[in-house]
């Protein structure tokens, strides 16, 4: 009438679990690969934004440059006017002096006048008036303009520090990620003699290790070195780190494939078979001692 319900018992799969730290591995991997990548966002956000206020401060440094040299050509523009305006002052204060003095006659015509001889006449002669002293000629001496020397415009300096910081940040995540990243015991190869990965989660470290570095190497190509030797030298130091790493990463991976794909060696079973088994040949009956035995 009544059936006793039967206990459900769980089966333990291993291959299971392996496939859930697997999963889980990659999405640890993935969140790691996208805060990197929001980080590297972030950096080339910030270069962006310095270099737009480098740009600023360079047209504002040029513009000033500019107003100045207006300023030093208005001013050197004035001072000719009014040197001008001077020599034309005292060209017309001469002729009015002289005007006075000689009643409107020049002084060649007041010298020719003086020069021409006197009618005497028969009456009392007049003495004809000399004068005592000739009007000296005032000397007038034309200003030169000073020459004003302009300055040649300076370069702005740039700050490199940014660009220093950004190549040590970049060094720091690259330590970073060389310490976290563990060799898989068993790569998967794709089919065939080429030496290619195949995308199995076996596969997934270094498949994202090798981006991530990768990515190192396009944000140090972002970084602007503005000419600075400094700059360059650490630039091209933390490139060449990063390439030896992905060399050394092919090298185990020629490595693994060249032991997963060597034949094993074939053992004969007999021949092995023969060599355990020790025979001693006294102890083999001969066939006339069989038939005595069978009597």
């Amino acid at each position: 009438m009544f059936t006793l319900a039967q206990p459900s018992y769980g089966c333990y799969n291993p291959y299971e679990e392996l496939a859930m730290q697997q999963e889980l591995q990659r999405r640890r991997q993935i969140e790691a690969y996208l805060c990197r990548q929001r980080e590297a966002e972030e950096m080339q956000q910030r270069r962006r934004e310095y270099e737009a206020a480098v740009r600023a401060e360079y047209e504002r440094r040029r513009e000033a440059e500019l107003e100045r040299r207006r300023q030093v050509e208005l001013q050197r523009h004035r001072h000719a006017q009014q040197t001008r305006g001077r020599h034309s002052m005292y060209d017309g204060g001469l002729e009015s002096l002289f005007d006075a003095l000689y009643g409107g006659r020049s002084p060649r015509q007041e010298q020719a006048w003086q020069q021409k001889p006197s009618v005497p006449t028969r009456n009392s002669p007049t003495p004809t008036p000399t004068p005592n002293s000739k009007p000296a000629s005032v000397p007038v001496s034309t200003p030169t303009p000073p020459t004003v020397a302009e300055p040649e415009p300076e370069e702005p300096q740039v700050d490199t520090t940014p660009s220093y910081a950004a190549v040590q940040s970049i060094l720091s995540s690259f330590a970073t990620l060389q310490s976290e990243f563990t060799f898989p015991a068993q790569l998967d190869f794709l089919p065939g003699s080429s030496l290619k990965l195949a995308y199995t989660p076996n596969n997934a470290p270094l498949h994202g290790y090798e981006h991530a570095l990768t990515g190192l190497l396009t944000q140090l190509d972002a970084v602007e070195s503005y000419g600075d030797d400094g700059v360059r030298k650490a630039r091209k130091e933390a490139v060449k780190s990063i390439e030896k790493e992905l060399e050394r990463l092919d090298g185990m991976k020629a490595e693994a494939w060249k032991r997963a794909t060597e034949p094993e060696p074939e053992v004969s079973e007999l021949g092995s078979a023969i060599a355990e088994v020790d025979v001693d040949p006294l102890s083999v009956p001969l066939p006339e001692d069989l038939d005595e035995e069978d009597e």
